[in-house]
């Protein structure tokens, strides 16, 4: 992919648009997670690789009636998927841009810069299987969340796998932000 041909004005407008759409899908999604009333953490929940814990978290919500919104959140998220693949994608492609066009020696900053670009991107797609997974098993509800032991597996394995891309994207741009704070 060429990143030199996506104009600076529509970088910076996928970066004001997303950050904007950010600020209103995240607190709605939390609200129906909280809603849900969801007794596991992210991180408990999403790198389980365990079946007979996602049932037990599911049966948990089931039974204080809170599968409706914690379905509903799981939905929103497809749209949160977007808006941060998005965003992450337009800030390292012009944090990037601007590495390359303000520091010497700035190479291989650059490079990992578009790299963590498409990581951004294939974070958000990892997450769109996660969740997919996550509203599979879910709507196992009236067999008591009776869904093979293997869905678990991959349900976990997309999310580590995402959580991975995230850290090296994000951790890219924190550094480069210290690292180059008095030269950009």
């Amino acid at each position: 992919m060429d990143f030199k041909k996506i104009p600076a004005a529509r970088l910076q407008t996928f970066i004001r648009i997303s950050t904007i759409a950010l600020l209103i899908v995240y607190p709605v999604m939390s609200y129906f997670f909280f809603q849900s009333q969801d007794p596991l953490g992210i991180f408990q929940s999403q790198l389980s690789f365990s079946a007979t814990t996602l049932r037990a978290e599911y049966y948990q919500i089931s039974l204080l009636g809170g599968m409706r919104d914690y379905r509903l959140a799981q939905t929103l998220d497809f749209g949160f998927m977007l808006v941060y693949g998005i965003l992450i994608f337009a800030i390292c492609v012009k944090w990037a841009r601007l590495i390359e066009a303000k520091v010497e020696d700035s190479g291989s900053w650059a490079k990992m810069g578009y790299i963590a670009a498409v990581m951004g991107i294939l974070a958000a797609g990892c997450d769109v299987v996660e969740n997919i997974f996550i509203l599979k098993m879910i709507s196992t509800q009236p067999s008591s969340f009776d869904f093979p032991n293997n869905w678990a597996l991959i349900h976990s394995s997309f999310a580590l796998i995402k959580w991975i891309l995230l850290i090296i994207s994000i951790g890219w741009y924190v550094t480069i932000r210290i690292k180059f704070r008095n030269k950009i």
